[in-house]
Parts: C-alpha cells; structure tokens; sequence
C-alpha cells in the first residue's frame, strides 16, 4: 500500500517536472524594431546625423560591403546599411 502511494507521488512529481520544463522551452514572440533607412530621410538630417551625405554613404557601403554583409542567413540579421549607419551616428 505504502509502495503504491510513494509510486503515484514519484509520477504526479515526474509529470509535473515535465510540465514546467515543457513551458519553459516554449519560445516568447519575438518583436524585431523597425531598421534605419535613410532613403526615408532628407538629405539636411542625413548630413547632420550621419556626417556625410547619402551618395558618401552609399560609396561607403559600396566599399565596405564585404565586411558589413550578415554572416548569417536568418530571416533578421542586421543588414549592412544598418550596421554602418549605426557606427556613423555614434559621437565623435
């Protein structure tokens, strides 16, 4: 009698660890922000952000895209644009 109560606790614990372990692999919704772009920009604010016009921007990229481009191809990697404009817009 005492083997199956022990026995029925051992279960009702398994299953419950199981449970948690179960819920805690679940994945959370992942949200992805808005990337910079600054074809939506002006050219005034894109020289006083950045420091350099679009077209220098765009040569820039040109010249450094081998090095910026994603290493991986997962459907939200950081494009190279939003790489460099993010190491352009940090303060001298």
């Amino acid at each position: 009698m005492v083997c199956m109560r022990n026995c029925a606790h051992m279960a009702a614990v398994i299953v419950a660890r199981r449970r948690h372990r179960n819920e805690a692999r679940r994945r959370r919704e992942r949200i992805f922000s808005l990337r910079v772009n600054i074809f939506g920009m002006n050219e005034e604010t894109i020289i006083k952000t950045y420091r350099l016009s679009s077209i220098a921007i765009l040569e820039l990229l040109g010249e450094l895209r081998m090095d910026l481009e994603p290493a991986t191809r997962r459907t939200h990697a950081i494009p190279d644009i939003t790489k460099l404009l993010a190491t352009l817009d940090l303060p001298i």
